[in-house]
């Protein structure tokens, strides 16, 4: 899909964009920091529970889910 019309984001590298507003600076850089360390878990290439858990949500979600057993 990289190279398709329409899908041109996928050749960038992933990016979110994190805002706040509030009355002052000091209350934004807070709200700021808030938000990046929530959001820096999510993006770590080490997180592969969390993205082991939503693969199964979505294969739920599709109806495509199958339990298996480890042994």
């Amino acid at each position: 899909l990289r190279n398709r019309t329409g899908w041109e984001h996928l050749r960038e590298s992933l990016h979110v964009l994190i805002t706040a507003s509030d009355y002052t600076r000091a209350r934004c850089a807070t709200k700021l920091a808030v938000g990046v360390n929530r959001i820096m878990p999510m993006l770590s290439t080490d997180n592969d529970e969390l993205k082991s858990q939503q693969f199964i949500q979505l294969a739920i979600i599709n109806g495509t889910y199958r339990h298996t057993r480890v042994r």
